[in-house]
């Protein structure tokens, strides 16, 4: 099947270009880095394939999880 002819309307460009705004800005990875004191250090991460699976909420989520573990065992964020 060729595409040779393909014309994409206005608003058929509008819409891909917001959609491809909120893919990239709204479920990119997250890393937090946590330090206690011995000065040793911890990641917590979800990465973007997670985020655009499952979405911001879960990531969220998973990342406030996982901070509050370390938390917890006297950990605290760097930065």
């Amino acid at each position: 099947m060729q595409m040779k002819n393909l014309k994409l309307t206005r608003h058929t460009r509008s819409t891909l270009l917001v959609m491809m705004l909120i893919v990239s800005s709204g479920c990119s990875g997250q890393v937090v880095t946590l330090q206690n004191d011995k000065g040793e250090t911890v990641t917590c991460e979800v990465s973007q394939t997670t985020a655009l699976w499952f979405g911001v909420v879960t990531r969220d989520v998973m990342i406030k999880e996982c901070v509050e573990k370390y938390e917890n065992a006297g950990y605290k964020k760097v930065g």
